[in-house]
């Protein structure tokens, strides 16, 4: 009897420390399973940072990868050109003053003595010089935009009405100074001061800063270069 007793015991001893030894182990395999759940969350957060990141990048390198391949052409330089319109790439301002006289005539031939009047007139008035973009010819050749500018014209050249004055009048009572009389002579002033400003080389001013101009307007397409022929 004792002896089944103490079996008996023994099987209860080594069944409570098995089941023991069980809870243990189940509690250690939670922990376990516990701590790679949190590490596997942070794990996949960081996966998807990174790749969150390599498509930004991706897109980012993308959009620059887009804008250099963009095909070039003349045809894509000319609207580009075409946006400015009328390139007045130098501008010549002038102030003068002339004396005018005016005679009678007799049979439009012989000056009548004493019928002679006279005034100043004194004005102001711009020269604007440049190009038609029409007129740009533009080729491409491998990375090169190559640009060919006709000659520089003058665009307008004007004088202001309110920028005319008349003084030191000289009247004739033979030959009164009519109020619009000075006006008809500024076509005439007009192409005196062109002239004027031709000597002082505004063509090739205007080539100058028209180079200028067009190379700042195409300075976007960084893998060309722009040269004028």
């Amino acid at each position: 009897m004792r002896i089944k007793e103490m079996m008996t015991r023994t099987k209860e001893t080594v069944s409570t420390k098995v089941q023991g030894v069980k809870g243990k182990l189940n509690e250690l395999k939670n922990k376990t399973l516990a701590r790679l759940a949190v590490i596997g969350v942070i794990t996949i957060a960081v996966i998807v940072a990174v790749i969150g990141t390599k498509i930004s990048d991706g897109i980012h390198d993308g959009s620059e990868a887009v804008t250099h391949q963009v095909e070039v052409t003349n045809v894509t330089i000319e609207h580009k050109l075409q946006e400015i319109g009328e390139m007045a790439t130098y501008e010549y301002t002038y102030t003068d003053m002339t004396t005018i006289k005016d005679t009678r005539r007799l049979f439009d031939k012989v000056d009548i003595p004493g019928t002679t009047h006279s005034m100043d007139m004194k004005y102001s008035g711009v020269i604007k010089v440049g190009y038609e973009v029409a007129n740009i010819q533009v080729k491409m050749n491998g990375n090169k935009i190559k640009i060919e500018l006709p000659e520089a014209q003058v665009l307008d050249n004007y004088i202001n009405d309110e920028d005319v004055e008349f003084l030191n009048e000289n009247n004739n009572p033979f030959n009164p100074i009519e109020p619009e009389e000075g006006y008809k002579y500024l076509p005439e002033e007009k192409q005196r001061q062109l002239e004027m400003a031709e000597e002082e080389g505004i063509y090739d001013l205007a080539e100058e800063n028209a180079k200028k101009t067009i190379t700042e307007l195409l300075s976007g397409y960084e893998d060309y270069e722009v040269e004028f022929i």
